[in-house]
């Protein structure tokens, strides 16, 4: 009897071993949130280096890296225009020309405090090169992840959780999945409105479960490092999220701040190409949405939630933010930072999209219902009994939201 059971772990476990070999990465190499030494000084000396070129040496750079990223960005062309007509523009996902940013009062060091003095044209140009060059690296990662789901369609609906949740109780089914050892719960979204309403039933029975334990809320809509009590927060940037405020205050859970002071001060816009105007430029998105400055925001919410993290180890630490910033499988994302701690990543969504000018419904705005031509799309809760799946879907969790409606301008 003993040596059956033997046998079914020993095969049980060859066939994880078995998704794991057939997975786009190595199921174990999860990304530590230090880099090494050796790592920092070589970026360190490419960017001394880029710092040292001339503003028309940095321009033609630019260029070079624009049509590399060009090229790159007409190979994979499913991976950027998943989400409609619109998304395919995003500073995310697009090249980015000498022409396309102006930065204006922002400091240098702020930015690259290791490098000389740039001036303000040398900083755009830096960032752009530095945009188009993870562009190129990022893309066909985003690839083999979209490749792998496309064709293992079959095998994620096998080991799909079933989650029987009545509608609108999604959030404190949630926090019932939050263990006491859980150190961070990721929580994305796509700054729709009405998915921030639901977060207090998240945190009143997170509060209700962990009677005593130490919890933080962290969100990317707040000034970094501010703790706010529940009179003045919301009233000066977000006062429709006053709600979660307010309730984290009466759960006794502190809420922090993570966004850079600069985001606030200045906000240079992208001038992107719209081929519906002949190739014309049009103002677009800030430059913070850009890869590169995805990159620093992340960076210093790193810091920040590190240096919080040694005054309370055994907390738990929500962070709401967008969901480029949390899923596994965006780059720079906290969501890959945190892979090795515990670490659970949601993502949440409105029950459906509206394209404004057409009045068109659609439900692809979540990067993996779009890769799974929807089939997991009427599903509120997706969630799948092996953990190695998240890497890949960029999440262990991901909830539709009844009775929330993103209108989208097209």
């Amino acid at each position: 009897m003993r040596c059956w059971k033997f046998l079914f772990i020993l095969l049980c476990f060859s066939g994880v071993m078995a998704y794991g070999q057939r997975m786009p990465f190595k199921v174990n190499a999860k990304p530590s949130v230090h880099v090494g030494h050796h790592a920092q000084s070589k970026k360190s000396k490419a960017s001394k280096r880029l710092a040292a070129l001339s503003p028309a040496q940095l321009s033609e750079r630019v260029q070079t890296t624009y049509r590399r990223a060009k090229k790159m960005q007409d190979h994979y062309p499913e991976v950027i225009d998943w989400g409609g007509p619109s998304r395919q523009y995003m500073p995310s996902s697009s090249p980015l020309t000498p022409d396309a940013l102006k930065f204006a009062k922002l400091n240098p060091k702020i930015l690259y405090p290791h490098l000389p003095v740039l001036s303000a044209e040398q900083l755009a140009q830096c960032f752009l090169i530095q945009h188009n060059l993870e562009l190129v690296k990022w893309m066909p990662k985003q690839e083999e992840l979209r490749k792998y789901v496309q064709e293992h369609m079959s095998l994620l609906r096998a080991h799909q959780v079933k989650v029987p949740v009545a509608a609108h109780q999604e959030m404190a089914w949630l926090a019932r999945q939050v263990s006491p050892e859980t150190q961070y719960l990721l929580l994305g979204e796509v700054h729709a409105p009405g998915i921030g309403d639901t977060l207090p039933d998240l945190l009143r029975e997170l509060r209700r479960m962990q009677k005593d334990r130490q919890i933080f809320l962290f969100t990317e809509f707040l000034p970094e490092r501010q703790e706010w009590g529940h009179l003045d927060v919301g009233t000066l940037y977000f006062p429709d999220q006053k709600s979660i405020w307010n309730t984290a205050y009466l759960q006794r859970i502190p809420v922090i701040g993570l966004e850079p002071y600069f985001i606030y001060q200045t906000q240079p816009q992208l001038m992107e190409r719209d081929p519906a105007h002949q190739g014309r430029t049009m103002p677009g998105n800030n430059i913070w949405q850009s890869l590169a400055g995805v990159r620093v925001r992340n960076q210093r919410w790193m810091q920040i939630l590190q240096e919080y993290r040694a005054q309370y180890p055994e907390a738990l630490f929500i962070v709401y933010a967008g969901n480029a910033h949390v899923s596994y499988s965006e780059p720079y994302s906290l969501g890959n930072q945190l892979a090795k701690q515990n670490t659970l990543v949601a993502l949440l969504y409105p029950e459906q999209d509206i394209w404004q000018t057409s009045g068109r419904a659609s439900v692809l705005t979540s990067k993996f219902d779009a890769w799974t031509d929807g089939k997991f799309v009427n599903d509120n809760i997706v969630q799948f009994d092996l953990p190695v799946f998240s890497r890949v879907v960029g999440f262990d969790i991901r909830i539709r939201l009844p009775g929330t409606v993103f209108v989208i301008d097209e």
